[in-house]
């Protein structure tokens, strides 16, 4: 017969297969051929339950005339194909395996050997693969049934159930009922009462809170047994937190005296028992039960069993769980269920990290803390996870979660602002954001307050490694804190010292984005920045006219010590004043301009000295042309660089060619001239850019000329990136030009 031409088992549509089966005078080998067909098909990995049911119509008829049969071999085969549906569908199974398990438990009392063992080991197995309150249901339903047999075998499965079974499970069932059947078991003789008294056991363990009224339900019954029920139950109860050490090793000696115990067997039993498959939410859920035990030794066994789950690509709902459980007992009061948990964190921050960010930044902290442990084992596997966390998640997020851990301990306090630093070091956008920067510079300001001298050098350091990102917007952070925290990072930041002080000087609010409210100037001895008191020249100068002031004011710059605001007040009366170069009112305002440039001894002046001298250099007149470029010249070589730059990019939003030219060839001359220039690279460029496209010839010549000159002087990779290709050529071009001419 060819292949076209023979019946297929496997096609539901098939006369063959329902004829042998329904048939029991057909040989019983092709019956025992056809169950084994079934069972193929279950085991192909595309099959699923919906699928099974459809393709064999009445399948449960025709199990169940297979289940009468006589012959062992058929019994046992139609049995296997229960125990292959429950192993594969688990819970979804328990309707339709529902349906035999009465007759099972007939089976279960057969007088033939073969059958009656196929029976008990398949109700056996599926108990094992399904956890329903359904089939337990089933089983405390057979158990009042009379032969003996069958009641053995309920009382074992209602045994395993009570040990196995997650609560929420046993919680469905009726109480009463359950206490009935462990009661009637409890009371018989033999094997069936020893089995009861493990039955018990186990219950009072589910509920201690109803097991002396069970013990007062058997007085009636026997005195003698419930004081042997009692007794039993002061045998299991064990209090773990006298008689177990939390944070030492259990030494031979004692594993001697408290392996004689029960309580010791039923964990074993318990853990070892424990089939875990990872497709099955009820496993989860006792396993998730048994990480809360009051025994350090079935917790640590069980996060053994969660790594093992983990390693093997877990489902989503059981990652979520266990993560979640993981990350509790990570500070565990025993040292082995912690070094369990971070074995098992190790996998999580490799594989799926990016489970943990709801537990930042508590679990960073804990982790951290873990790091610095004496014992070497958890120190090691604590700084693999940060180095996994480290490597997977962008620093910048990270920044923001390590800035929120706080610590007392010294330790702790250095290796955050070791991460700090290497955080800073490699992040991207984090050091220009304002409320990042405030929110840095608070917490190495607090963390030095409190901390040792290395602790104020480490985070010195990363206020460095912050600068190197972003100066301006470190030192504006800076200025946000106590006058006394900032006289504290002046002393150490050496680098950035001069121009720390000419923040705390302060710049006009238009210079910097968003800046704070100005700062009263201050002397450049006074780091505390506190303002000074009126003198009596000032108390006097307070009751003058602006008319009077100006009129000597180079008496009142020298003899008073006049504020940022006052000063501020003049420049813009000076400023009205200049409306003709032609008059004699410009001439004399001039000279008042250049007074306050000469005498004044604050940055934050001549930078609004600067806004307001580099409007007039679009002036036809030239006499007063130099005096406007003899004044700027002055007020720019007073400046310290950082103060100048500022001054200059901002007053080139305000001028016009020739003006705008004047202004770029003072910047050159800075971009020479000055050392300390790379800290200002990236705010140069950015806002020359802006003029690429200006339509006088000149100032693009000298905005290329003033980049080509700072190319030399910064980062050229990160500097270059400001621009597009074709900017970055015609920078570089300029540059060899500017070369050659040097050479």
């Amino acid at each position: 017969m060819n292949s076209e031409s023979k019946p297929s088992l496997f096609n539901p549509n098939t006369s063959n297969l329902i004829d042998t089966l329904n048939d029991q005078k057909t040989e019983w080998t092709l019956r025992l051929k056809a169950l084994q067909q079934i069972q193929d098909f279950l085991l192909k990995e595309d099959t699923t339950l919906q699928s099974f049911l459809e393709a064999y119509k009445n399948i449960s008829t025709h199990i169940t005339i297979q289940l009468k049969d006589l012959r062992s071999a058929i019994v046992k085969e139609s049995i296997k194909i229960l125990t292959i549906g429950s192993n594969k569908f688990r819970t979804t199974f328990d309707n339709f395996v529902c349906k035999f398990l009465d007759l099972l438990f007939q089976l279960s009392a057969s007088t033939t050997n073969a059958i009656s063992k196929s029976a008990s080991d398949g109700v056996k197995t599926i108990l094992e693969n399904i956890y329903s309150a359904k089939i337990l249901t089933k089983i405390l339903e057979n158990s009042k049934q009379k032969p003996v047999q069958i009641k053995i075998l309920a009382c074992e499965c209602l045994y395993y159930s009570l040990t196995s079974f997650p609560k929420s499970i046993l919680d469905t069932i009726d109480n009463d009922q359950l206490v009935s059947v462990v009661r009637a078991f409890v009371c018989e003789s033999g094997k069936l009462r020893e089995i009861g008294k493990d039955c018990f056991l186990a219950f009072s363990d589910k509920y201690p809170e109803k097991t002396e009224k069970f013990v007062q339900s058997i007085i009636p019954v026997s005195k003698k047994l419930a004081e042997e029920l009692r007794g039993l139950i002061k045998t299991f109860n064990i209090d773990p937190v006298s008689e177990f050490p939390t944070n030492v090793e259990i030494s031979a000696e004692e594993w001697a005296i408290f392996d004689k115990l029960d309580v010791f067997s039923a964990v074993r039993l318990a853990v070892t028992q424990t089939n875990f498959q990872t497709n099955n939410e009820i496993q989860l859920e006792i396993l998730i039960e048994k990480a809360d035990n009051q025994n350090w030794n079935v917790r640590e066994k069980a996060f053994g069993k969660m790594l093992e789950v983990l390693q093997s690509h877990a489902q989503n709902y059981e990652l979520e769980a266990i993560v979640k459980k993981v990350v509790e007992h990570v500070k565990d009061s025993h040292i082995k269920v912690i070094n369990a948990c971070m074995e098992c964190l190790i996998i999580i921050a490799k594989d799926y990290s990016i489970m943990l960010t709801a537990y930042f930044p508590e679990l960073l902290q804990v982790i951290l803390e873990i790091s610095l442990n004496k014992k070497e084992e958890l120190s090691e596997n604590a700084n693999v996870i940060l180095e996994k966390l480290l490597e997977t998640y962008p620093p910048d997020d990270l920044l923001i979660h390590f800035l929120s851990i706080s610590s007392n301990k010294t330790g702790v306090k250095f290796a955050l602002i070791e991460i700090i630093q290497y955080l800073l070091e490699i992040s991207e956008s984090f050091c220009f954001s304002k409320h990042n920067m405030n929110l840095l510079c608070k917490k190495l300001s607090a963390m030095c307050i409190e901390g040792s001298k290395s602790t104020i050098v480490s985070a010195i350091k990363a206020l460095e490694k912050a600068c190197d990102k972003n100066v301006f917007g470190t030192l504006q952070g800076i200025l946000e804190l106590p006058y006394e925290e900032q006289s504290l990072f002046k002393k150490y930041c050496q680098d950035y010292s001069n121009l720390l002080d000419e923040m705390l000087r302060g710049y006009s609010k238009s210079m910097i984005p968003n800046s704070i409210d100005v700062i009263e100037e201050v002397e450049e001895e006074d780091l505390t920045g506190s303002i000074l008191e009126p003198s009596e020249q000032f108390e006097d100068f307070m009751l003058k006219t602006p008319e009077e002031i100006l009129s000597n004011l180079q008496y009142y710059l020298t003899k008073c010590e006049l504020r940022f605001e006052n000063i501020q007040e003049l420049i813009l009366i000076l400023a009205k004043q200049l409306n003709s170069e032609h008059n004699e009112d410009s001439k004399k305002a001039l000279r008042n301009l250049s007074a306050i440039a000469k005498y004044s001894k604050s940055d934050k002046v001549r930078v609004e000295l600067l806004s307001v001298l580099s409007k007039l250099l679009s002036w036809d007149s030239s006499s007063l042309q130099r005096d406007v470029d003899i004044i700027l010249k002055n007020v720019i070589e007073k400046m310290n660089t950082g103060s100048a730059v500022i001054g200059i990019l901002e007053s080139l939003k305000k001028c016009e060619p020739p003006g705008l030219q004047t202004m770029l060839e003072y910047l050159m001359e800075i971009i020479k001239d000055r050392g300390n220039i790379s800290f200002f690279g990236k705010e140069i460029g950015v806002r020359l850019k802006e003029f690429f496209g200006h339509p006088h010839p000149e100032v693009r010549k000298n905005v290329v000329l003033a980049l080509a000159e700072l190319l030399g002087k910064v980062d050229e990779d990160g500097f270059l990136a400001i621009f597009n290709q074709s900017q970055q050529k015609i920078i570089e071009i300029y540059r060899q030009k500017l070369a050659a001419v040097e050479n």
